[in-house]
């Protein structure tokens, strides 16, 4: 069974690397 803080941990590693995928998705629009 996972610990409450291991799932708020996975939780805040999936929000990272979706906000560091959209600052390239928007770096990408804005270069094109």
């Amino acid at each position: 069974m996972k610990r409450e803080s291991d799932t708020q941990n996975d939780t805040k590693g999936t929000n990272q690397k979706l906000s560091i995928s959209s600052i390239f998705l928007a770096i990408s629009e804005t270069s094109n």
